[in-house]
């Protein structure tokens, strides 16, 4: 089949997966403004030891090396980074919302996918889970973290019961409250904690699609206390997160910290 008889579908899913199709694709504004923050903190991800990167040399016309324009700019940490939010949330609630611009900075999921959307990798989790059959998956948290240190978590340690009550919180059968209740719901048996640091998901059924959810940016995990204080997660953003939720000004401003 030449590429002009092939379908609009078939010549799409041909074509390489760049970063911007993927956010395009997923309609995600957190992921952009991920990069964005990483950036605005002096972090180089391209570098192991995370320190500034290698200046890069280049060539001049007459083929002598020459020092790149930034060579003498040292990365600094810190300082205020400005974004743009294309569209106004409806609240903060990554189990209620589909648009939350800073769950992913404030949250954390057992899993998470790469920034090209093309592999799962840990995140809470301190690996992929064990499958002692087909229907179980068994994840063990990475031991010492921690809830940020504000009320009412106050900076304990995350828990398996934190999220066992997350993802059920997620599929409350409770219509149009949970958007994306359908994830789980009809698939997950029951959820068990036999420690601190251990979850085993019992599945109803095979279902193949399962890491990807839990990988979803909408997949995050919270505290009971959390919403027991303020009823839900609408205007409160809590988690073991990089980033501290500090102020949400509608039409105006969200501030992290």
């Amino acid at each position: 089949m030449t590429h002009e008889e092939r379908t609009y579908w078939q010549k799409l899913n041909s074509r390489p997966l760049s970063r911007r199709r993927t956010i395009q694709g997923f309609g995600v504004a957190g992921v952009g403004l991920s990069a964005a923050a990483l950036v605005g903190c002096g972090d180089d991800d391209a570098t192991s030891g995370g320190g500034p990167a290698t200046p890069v040399a280049t060539q001049n016309i007459s083929g002598t090396a020459v020092a790149s324009p930034t060579s003498a700019v040292q990365a600094k940490k810190g300082g205020h980074l400005t974004a743009a939010i294309g569209a106004e949330p409806r609240s903060l609630d990554f189990h209620f919302d589909v648009f939350v611009p800073v769950a992913a900075h404030t949250n954390n999921a057992l899993l998470k996918f790469n920034a090209e959307a093309t592999q799962i990798g840990t995140d809470l989790a301190v690996a992929l889970p064990e499958q002692p059959d087909p229907l179980t998956y068994v994840f063990k948290l990475t031991p010492g973290v921690k809830f940020q240190n504000i009320e009412p978590v106050n900076g304990r340690a995350i828990t398996s019961k934190d999220v066992k009550f997350s993802i059920e919180r997620q599929i409350i059968d409770e219509a149009g409250k949970y958007q994306h209740a359908y994830f789980f719901r009809g698939k997950i048996d029951r959820i068990e904690t036999p420690d601190d640091n251990t979850v085993v998901f019992k599945m109803t059924k095979k279902f193949a699609p399962f890491l990807a959810y839990i990988a979803n940016a909408w997949t995050l995990i919270t505290a009971p206390e959390i919403v027991s204080k303020f009823g839900d997660l609408t205007k409160n953003a809590i988690g073991t997160g990089p980033f501290i939720f500090k102020e949400w000004q509608p039409s105006v401003k969200m501030e992290l910290v």
